[in-house]
Formats: structure tokens, C-alpha cells, sequence
């Protein structure tokens, strides 16, 4: 798999779905995506090793073209003394660029993977919740290529969950991906398991997992609000949780949104159908996976279930459906 590079993948798997904000979850993967570059000129060989006792990593020709000007831009915010230090040194002081930094680079790649077709922003979904809708808000997401996403998460789980060397691409990923937070995006429960394992297996056996392992790149902030995140979502998969989550805008919207429809439908497939070309018309792509009581849609890459519902405004009830993240 070399169509696209590590950051490129990276990007593709955390940016998906993900609002075009300044919050402080952005602001984490902007910073992880500027260590995805770093790693990514290990890889491609842009770093060389120093022979000493340190392993000291440094960069050979810097102004002769041999660098993109993504990683250009990233080794001078870095600003490593002597352009010379070990992985650890390089991590670190990723964590020290400042944010403003951290975003305008991350900005660069993202525009770049634009322009290459393998992102594109389109209307955030958030934009058919009732209340957004009534309130006129405009709001945009990210949406990565459908090949690109499902291909770079099949590639990462066949090496991940099968038995096997597992590649330095796909260590630097997973070591990405936690950082971020975003292992829940593709794995299930049950798979996550088998990932904290392999994890534990490479960080003991694996030399270069072991140097890479040992750092982090997240800051107490993000760190914090991402816990608030995970402590919801656990909210939310009890049977009062789904509608706590589903009555009461708050963090985390995008996993149960309200979508008004015309009639109650007279059945789940008529259901189904209506939402479908709603979101087509609004610039989504749906695919409908199962039909049911509870139905499954795919759109823009992300699964949800279609859940009848009804709110109350003032004297009215409005008929509709819930779209509710599906939890792998």
C-alpha cells in the first residue's frame, strides 16, 4: 500500500466526519498531524540515523529540494539545535511548537490533500438537526475519500489483528491514531482488546515501537475533553443514555441528530428512502445497510442507526427520525 503517505493516512482516518473548528480536539490533531510528518520523513528517509550511543536522528539536505515544503515548514517551527537530536528530542519538541504553528501546517496538508482529491468539505451533517436547521447555522465537515478510508483502515487491521510482522508505517499509525484518540473509530470493543495487546507485545519486543512508544504529544486540555467525550458516549450506551443523549444538545451533537420528516411513514422502508435522498439532496453520500425497526445508513463514510422519533415544540408534535452514531 503506497498511494498515499503516512500523514496523508493518518489525516484521512481522524479528519473524517470531524467539524472544521478551532476546538480543542482539533487543535490535538493538528498537532498529531504535524508528528505524522516528522514520522513520515523517517519513513521516506528525509531522516538519517547518526552512528552514536544517542541514535540521534537529523536531516541531511534541507534546502536543496530534497523536502517538501510540509516537512520544510515543520523542521524550521521545530527548530532542533544542531538539527540533531534522538526521536524522543524531534516528539518533544513537537509538543513545544505553538499552536498557531501546529494549525497553519496541519492547514497546509489538509488543503493539499484537497486539491488531491482524498478530502473535501461538504455541509456538516449537524446542519439537518432540527434545531440547526430552524437556526440557520452553517457548519462544515470533513469527508475523506471512500477508497482511500476504507482501504487505509483495512490495511492497518489486516496487520493489527493478524497474526504477523507488523510494518513501522502501521506502528507510527497506531501510535498516531491513540494519540488522537481515535482508535474507537475503527475498531470495535473486542478489537480494541486485541490492540492494546499488540501494543504491549511491540512496545516490549519491537525496538523502534519502543522509542516511539514512550512519548506523547497530548496536552492535559485535550487530554480532558476527551475523557468528558468517552465518559458521555459510555452514558449513552444504556437504554436511558440513548435518549439522554438524544433530547439534550450538548458536546458531542453530531452523535444523535434530528431530522425532520413530512409524515410518520407508513413503513420502515418508505422511512429509509425518504432520509436517503434528504441527505443525498444536501450533499451527503448514504448508503442504506439494513432496514429495520431500527435501521442502519452509512453516510459520508460514518454508520448510524435511523431510529424513529417524534419532538415537542410548543404546542406541536414534530415527527422524524434520529440519527444515532452506531457504535462499532
Amino acid at each position: 500500500m503506497k498511494t498515499s503517505n503516512l500523514t496523508q493516512q493518518y489525516s484521512i482516518i481522524i479528519l473524517n466526519g470531524e467539524e472544521d473548528t478551532n476546538s480543542i480536539v482539533m487543535k490535538l490533531k493538528n498537532r498529531c498531524i504535524v508528528a505524522s510528518v516528522l514520522l513520515n520523513a523517517i519513513l521516506e528517509g528525509k531522516m538519517q540515523n547518526k552512528i552514536n550511543d544517542r541514535k540521534d536522528l537529523y536531516f541531511g539536505n534541507k534546502e536543496d529540494g530534497t523536502l517538501d515544503n510540509i516537512t520544510l515548514a515543520m523542521y524550521k517551527e521545530v527548530n532542533m539545535q544542531n538539527n540533531l537530536g534522538t526521536l524522543s528530542e524531534w516528539l518533544d519538541a513537537i509538543q513545544k511548537i505553538s499552536q498557531k504553528a501546529c494549525d497553519k501546517i496541519a492547514g497546509n496538508v489538509k488543503d493539499i490533500m484537497i486539491r488531491e482529491n482524498l478530502l473535501e468539505k461538504i455541509p456538516s451533517l449537524l446542519e439537518c438537526d432540527l434545531n440547526y436547521a430552524s437556526a440557520g447555522i452553517s457548519i462544515k465537515q470533513y469527508r475523506a475519500s471512500q477508497t482511500l478510508y476504507m482501504t487505509t483502515i483495512d490495511y492497518i487491521k489486516a496487520e493489527i489483528l493478524e497474526e504477523g510482522e507488523i510494518s513501522e508505517e502501521t506502528i507510527c499509525l497506531i501510535w498516531l491514531i491513540k494519540q488522537s484518540d481515535d482508535l474507537s473509530k475503527i475498531f470495535s470493543a473486542a478489537e480494541l482488546k486485541i490492540v492494546e495487546e499488540k501494543y504491549i507485545k511491540l512496545f516490549q519486543k519491537n525496538e523502534f515501537a519502543h522509542t516511539l512508544f514512550k512519548n506523547s504529544i497530548k496536552t492535559n486540555g485535550a487530554v480532558g475533553v476527551k475523557r468528558l467525550l468517552a465518559a458521555k458516549k459510555s452514558i449513552s450506551n444504556t437504554s436511558f443514555g440513548h435518549g439522554f443523549v438524544s433530547k439534550i444538545p450538548c458536546i458531542e451533537k453530531s452523535e444523535s441528530i434530528f431530522l425532520a420528516t413530512e409524515s410518520m411513514f407508513e413503513s420502515d422502508e418508505e422511512r429509509v428512502t425518504y432520509v436517503k435522498k434528504e441527505l443525498i439532496d444536501k450533499g451527503h453520500i448514504c448508503e442504506i445497510k439494513h432496514v429495520g425497526k431500527i435501521s442502519l445508513v452509512e453516510i459520508d463514510n460514518i454508520l448510524y442507526e435511523l431510529v424513529p422519533d417524534a419532538i415537542r415544540m410548543r404546542l406541536t408534535n414534530i415527527h422524524g427520525v434520529r440519527l444515532r452514531k452506531y457504535v462499532i
